[in-house]
C-alpha cells in the first residue's frame, strides 16, 4: 500500500526478464511477470494508489483491495509521514487484524539535512512514525527506512555488485528484502492465506459490534424512557389503591354511624320516658327522637349519601387517568425511537376516557342497589318501634303484677314470703325484659348493617380494583406500539451481541491454532 501519491518501486537483487500487460482501460492495471526469482513464487505484490492519489475513485481501490491482501507493506513518505489521512487509513486496516509493516520511503531527501547524510533527522523521522503507528495499532509495528530511488541507482548502475556500494549501503533496501524473505516462508505463507479470512471476518465482526453499540446508546434513552413510563405507572396504580382504601374508609364511617344508631337510641331511651311515649300511644315523639341520633355529619340519608360519595370518587378516577394517560402520550409521544429517518413504534393515540366516570358510577351504583335492595328505612324504624312497644307493654304488665303482688302481700290477703318472692320475682322480670330486649334489638340491628358492610365493602373492593387494571392497561396499551419497539429492539441487540462474542471468540480459538502450527 502506498500512503501517499508517489510512486512506490519494488526492485529484487536479482537480474531477470519481465513481462509487462496492460489494460487499455481508464482503470487499467499494468502486471509485471518476474519469472525465476524464489521470492516472488507464489507471491503477489500490488502498488495501490493511496490515499492522496488525484483521481478520486483511487482510494476507493486500495480500499477495496485491502481486506485480501495477506501482508501489507504500508509506504509512507520521510518529507511528509503519516498525515491524517494516513492515519485514519492504517486504523481502518487494523480492524482486519493485518499483518502491517511501516516502509518509510524518501529516506534520501533527509540527506542534506546534517552531517552523516542526516542520519539524526533520519531517526527522529523514524521515531516519529513508530510511535504513531505504535498508538494507531495497539502494538509497537515493524518500521523499515529506505529510499527506493538510491536503491534503484544502485542496480542501474552496478548490477550484481550493487550490494558492496555505498548508495545501496545508504538506501537501507536490503534490510526490506531480508524481512521479506526472512518473513515470508512458505509456512508463513500459508498461515497468512488462512490467518487472511479470519482478520476480514474479525474486522467484519467489529465493524458490526460497533454498529450494534451505536444503536443501543441510541435506544438508551428510550429504555430508560419505557423504564420510567414502568414506574410511573406503577405510582400511579399505588396512588388509586390509596383513594379506593379511603373512598372504602369513608363509607365504612358513614356505615359505623348508621350501625352505633340503634344504640344510642335505646341508650338515650329512658325507663320512664319509653313507658309514657308508649302508653301514649303517640309514635310521632319516637320518631323525633329516632331523628335525634341521626349523625350531625350526614347531610341526607345514608343511601343517599353514599351515592354522593360514590359520584365524588368516580369524578376522582376518571379524572386521575384522564390526566395520567395524557400526560404519558404527551410526553412519549415527542420521543418515538428513530432509525435512519423513520418513526418506529410512535406512538398511538390513547384511549379515551370520557365513559370512564359513567361505567364506573353505573356499575357502583348497581352494586349500593343490589345491597340495599332489601332495605327500607320506614319499615326498619317501624319494626323498631313496635318492638320498642311490645317488650314496654310486657314489662308495664310485669311491673302492674308486681305491684297487684305487693299490695296483696301488704294486705295479708296472700303468704309474706310467697308473696314478697313473687312481687320481687316480677319486678325483676319487668326490668330485666327491656334490658334484654334492648340488647336483642341493638345486636340485630348491628348485625344487619354489619352485613351490608360486609357485602358493599366486597362488591365495590372488587370493582374498584378491576377497574383500575383495566385503566392501567388501557393507559399502556395507548403506547404498546412505542414500549413493544423498544422492548424488541433491545432483545434484538443483546441477541446479536451475543452471537457477535461467540463468533469474536470461535475466531480467536482458531487464530491460536493456526499459529500453533509455526
Amino acid at each position: 500500500v502506498s500512503g501517499d501519491d508517489s510512486t512506490t518501486t519494488t526492485t529484487t537483487t536479482t537480474t531477470t526478464t519481465t513481462t509487462t500487460t496492460t489494460t487499455g482501460h481508464s482503470n487499467a492495471i499494468v502486471v509485471h511477470r518476474i519469472p525465476n526469482v524464489s521470492l516472488l513464487q507464489d507471491l503477489t505484490l500490488i502498488d495501490t494508489p493511496g490515499t492522496n492519489a488525484v483521481l478520486s475513485n483511487h482510494t476507493a481501490r486500495t480500499l477495496k483491495l485491502l481486506p485480501s491482501a495477506d501482508l501489507i507493506l504500508f509506504v509512507t513518505s520521510a518529507d511528509r509521514p503519516f498525515p491524517e489521512s494516513e492515519r485514519l487509513l492504517l486504523q481502518s486496516i487494523q480492524a482486519y487484524r493485518k499483518n502491517i509493516v511501516i516502509v518509510i520511503n524518501k529516506m534520501d531527501i533527509l540527506d542534506a539535512t546534517g552531517g552523516d547524510h542526516g542520519e539524526k533527522e533520519k531517526r527522529k523521522v523514524a521515531n516519529f512514525v513508530s510511535e504513531n503507528a505504535a498508538d494507531l495499532l495497539g502494538s509497537r509495528a515493524v518500521v523499515l527506512t529506505i529510499s527506493a530511488k538510491d536503491a534503484l541507482v544502485a542496480k542501474l548502475i552496478h548490477g550484481k555488485d550493487n550490494e558492496s556500494t555505498s548508495v545501496w549501503k545508504r538506501s537501507n533496501f536490503s534490510s526490506l528484502e531480508k524481512f521479506l524473505k526472512e518473513t515470508l516462508t512458505e509456512e508463513t505463507k500459508i498461515q497468512a492465506k488462512l490467518l487472511n479470512p479470519l482478520g476480514v471476518t474479525e474486522g467484519m465482526l467489529n465493524d458490526c459490534v460497533k454498529v450494534l453499540n451505536g444503536r443501543r446508546k441510541e435506544l438508551d434513552s428510550d429504555i430508560a424512557t419505557v423504564n420510567l413510563l414502568k414506574n410511573q405507572m406503577i405510582s400511579w396504580k399505588r396512588d388509586m389503591e390509596h383513594d379506593v382504601s379511603r373512598f372504602e374508609k369513608s363509607v365504612h364511617e358513614v356505615l359505623v354511624y348508621e350501625l352505633e344508631r340503634c344504640r344510642s337510641f335505646v341508650k338515650n331511651l329512658g325507663w320512664v320516658e319509653r313507658y309514657v311515649l308508649c302508653l301514649n300511644g303517640d309514635e310521632s315523639q319516637l320518631v323525633s327522637k329516632w331523628n335525634d341520633t341521626k349523625s350531625i355529619t350526614l347531610s341526607q340519608d345514608i343511601e343517599l349519601e353514599l351515592s354522593s360519595m360514590t359520584r365524588d370518587f368516580c369524578d376522582d378516577i376518571a379524572t386521575s387517568s384522564r390526566a395520567q394517560g395524557q400526560a404519558v402520550i404527551e410526553y412519549l409521544g415527542k420521543r418515538p425511537a428513530v432509525v435512519g429517518q423513520n418513526l418506529i413504534g410512535s406512538v398511538t393515540a390513547a384511549s379515551r376516557f370520557e365513559n370512564t366516570r359513567k361505567d364506573l358510577l353505573e356499575k357502583m351504583t348497581h352494586a349500593l342497589k343490589s345491597v340495599y335492595a332489601s332495605y327500607d328505612a320506614d319499615a326498619e324504624k317501624m319494626s323498631l318501634f313496635q318492638s320498642i312497644k311490645s317488650t314496654t307493654y310486657t314489662s308495664c304488665a310485669l311491673h302492674v303484677l308486681a305491684a297487684s303482688s305487693g299490695v296483696f302481700t301488704a294486705t295479708q290477703m296472700v303468704d309474706a314470703v310467697p308473696g314478697t318472692m313473687a312481687t320481687v320475682g316480677l319486678a325483676m322480670s319487668g326490668a330485666g325484659i327491656l334490658s334484654y330486649s334492648n340488647q336483642h334489638l341493638v345486636k340485630d340491628y348491628e348485625s344487619r348493617w354489619k352485613q351490608r358492610e360486609e357485602k358493599l365493602n366486597v362488591a365495590l373492593s372488587r370493582l374498584c380494583s378491576k377497574e383500575i387494571e383495566r385503566l392501567h392497561k388501557r393507559i399502556l396499551d395507548g403506547v404498546a406500539p412505542y414500549t413493544r419497539y423498544v422492548e424488541t429492539e433491545e432483545e434484538l441487540l443483546k441477541t446479536l451481541n451475543t452471537q457477535c462474542e461467540e463468533l469474536s471468540n470461535s475466531t480467536q480459538i482458531l487464530r491460536n491454532r493456526i499459529l500453533k502450527t509455526r
